[in-house]
């Protein structure tokens, strides 16, 4: 696995540092900073981000970053490292709104035209994401317990990325697909085999035959069996003609007649029954006009609206009237629908002897 060392820091006017500050990084193996809080700790592992990664954790803007209390216009930055034996450089400059990169390689400049590609071509030096890379170079208090308060799938991406394990990923991505490829045909040779097993137990193997010569028949008996055949055909014909005979033999022998048994005559007043049932009709409308006219009319003695005594002796005359015609239209009815009543009787004794 490749490794990168940070030998040297030098910085200007960032953050509450002023001019010509400079941090040996390679006398140990590990530098401590120590000092109370507030007093630029953090800033440094900022510095270090801007340099390698043009941008840091806290996501301060390059114009936040120079010194306010300075009377200087811009801040600068520079950081060698080694890796793997190779010996590099990196020069910041940001004055106004201008930013300078040189990137140099045991010596050769070899900065691209553009800030960007030259930030490209850093980072893939470093060989690290920057949310790797802020980890391992700067820690608050909640940072320390984000690892564990992370999920596992932000847990393993951070370790992979931590020791460059992205290879494995893509091997293990290999090997599922090839399980996946393998399982396929093991189900599908599975099922073949589950298909002739099952083939098998349904399948029985009869007996071996034995063969026989069959002896030729001549012409004479084919005939002769074919007159058999066809006698037999007549035969089971006229069997079933005599059963059916005998059947209505016995159906004819069943039947009884009575001797003495007359037609009756026929119902006599056809005309009058029709017409009564006609009047049936009209009278039913009759008495249902007259029920609704005894119920409108309504004799009060007193009027509704003065308080008055009104002479009602016609509207009492008027419904006196009209109740004796619906007592005569009720008593025609009744004596209609008696009379109707008898005939259809008589009609239907008269129809079932007739059916008799």
């Amino acid at each position: 696995m490749s490794s990168i060392v940070l030998n040297k820091l030098t910085f200007s006017n960032m953050f509450s540092y002023g001019k010509n500050n400079v941090i040996d990084l390679s006398n140990n193996r590990i530098t401590q900073l120590t000092a109370p809080n507030g007093s630029g700790k953090s800033s440094i592992a900022m510095i270090i981000q801007e340099t390698l990664f043009n941008k840091n954790i806290k996501g301060i803007k390059k114009t936040d970053i120079l010194n306010r209390w300075s009377k200087e216009k811009s801040w600068s930055t520079s950081l060698t490292f080694t890796k793997d034996d190779t010996n590099y450089k990196v020069d910041v400059t940001r004055s106004g709104a201008q930013t300078k990169v040189k990137l140099i390689e045991d010596g050769t400049d070899i900065s691209d035209h553009k800030v960007l590609d030259t930030y490209k071509k850093i980072a893939d030096i470093v060989g690290t994401d920057f949310e790797v890379f802020s980890q391992l170079t700067y820690q608050s208090s909640t940072d320390l317990l984000e690892f564990l308060k992370a999920t596992d799938a932000n847990r393993k991406k951070f370790l992979i990325n931590l020791f460059n394990l992205e290879k494995y990923i893509s091997i293990g991505e290999r090997v599922k697909t090839k399980s996946t490829e393998v399982d396929r045909e093991y189900n599908r040779l599975i099922g073949e085999l589950k298909t002739i097993d099952d083939f098998l137990a349904l399948t029985s193997i009869p007996l071996k035959q034995t063969e026989k010569d069959v002896p030729n028949i001549d012409e004479s008996l084919q005939r002769e069996i074919g007159v058999l055949q066809q006698e037999l055909h007549n035969y089971e014909t006229t069997c079933k003609k005599i059963d059916k005979n005998n059947m209505y033999i016995e159906e004819r022998d069943e039947i009884e007649f009575i001797s003495g048994m007359i037609a009756p005559e026929g119902f006599l007043y056809n005309e009058d029954y029709q017409d009564i049932k006609n009047n049936i009709v009209v009278l039913r409308s009759e008495i249902n006009t007259l029920e609704n006219d005894v119920t409108k009319v309504q004799v009060n003695d007193t009027c509704p609206a003065c308080g008055q005594t009104i002479d009602t002796t016609h509207l009492v005359k008027l419904k006196e009237d009209l109740k004796d015609a619906l007592n005569e239209k009720t008593t025609l009815y009744k004596e209609a629908m008696e009379k109707a009543t008898e005939w259809s009787n008589e009609i239907k004794q008269i129809d079932t002897k007739k059916k008799e």
